[in-house]
């Protein structure tokens, strides 16, 4: 397994040197600035000794997905901006959580609503494909959206796509919020591409002994077979104190690592 950090481009060579694999940014950090700028972050990334292998946030908060506001046109405009960016920085994984931009209008039929996440999913996994870049879909809690909140659902959504480069993410702190169990990994674990994880309650990054039952966690994922990048998705009040700890610790918790 690789283990990655959710941060920013600024914090790329901190990371790698507290043994971190790669980094995953937001989406939005590329997609609304200037070519200037974007090369100037580009140069930087270039010249790290990881890279940025995921993102995640890929659509705003504005755009719908569903509903009779659907605007798939102004989505697929977007992402053929994005995609580009992401790759030339290296990225393979963009993770396709947009709580708001997916979720359901009140009364709108969660029937027609599959069915545009369908589509749309379709739409942008091609432009992913046209980049090199599969899209991880991530189900989220009921509290962030009403739709694909759990990582079963996010399996049934993924064979519906019927897409190479569309497959699905598993979130620790989802799975936890859910109280969902480890059951849709082992049933959807040939469609998982990325993972997230923090402390299911909290969502701060993950320590030794915070009560976060990582070890089962990361026992599921070894059962389903799954050996790819886990990125570090958790609230740091402290970066430089914290997560050399987290990362020492998370990593003697992958498969075959000997434990303390």
């Amino acid at each position: 397994m690789k283990l990655g950090i959710c941060t920013t481009v600024e914090n790329i060579e901190k990371a790698a040197a507290y043994g971190f694999d790669y980094i995953e940014i937001g989406v939005a950090s590329v997609s609304g600035i200037s070519d200037q700028a974007f090369e100037v972050c580009r140069e930087k990334v270039l010249a790290a000794s990881i890279k940025v292998e995921a993102a995640n946030g890929m659509l705003p908060g504005s755009f719908h997905v569903t509903g009779e506001k659907a605007d798939h046109g102004e989505i697929t405009d977007y992402v053929k901006k994005a995609f580009p960016r992401l790759a030339a920085l290296g990225c393979r994984i963009v993770v396709f959580g947009s709580g708001g931009a997916r979720r359901i209008p009140d009364g709108y039929s969660r029937e027609a609503a599959w069915k545009q996440m369908v589509d749309a999913s379709g739409i942008i996994a091609d432009i992913a494909a046209e980049n090199g870049i599969t899209i991880a879909l991530e189900p989220l809690n009921t509290g962030e959206t009403n739709i694909i909140n759990s990582v079963a659902e996010g399996g049934r959504m993924v064979e519906d796509v019927n897409h190479p480069a569309f497959k699905l993410l598993a979130d620790y702190y989802h799975i936890g919020k859910e109280n969902e169990g480890f059951d849709g990994i082992l049933s959807y674990a040939r469609h998982l591409r990325h993972t997230h994880i923090a402390h299911p309650i909290t969502r701060r990054i993950p320590q030794r002994g915070d009560g976060g039952n990582y070890e089962s966690f990361f026992a599921g994922l070894a059962a389903g077979g799954y050996d790819g990048r886990v990125s570090i998705e958790g609230r740091v009040d402290d970066f430089d104190t914290e997560v050399p700890f987290a990362v020492a610790y998370l990593k003697s918790l992958f498969p075959g690592e000997a434990r303390e």
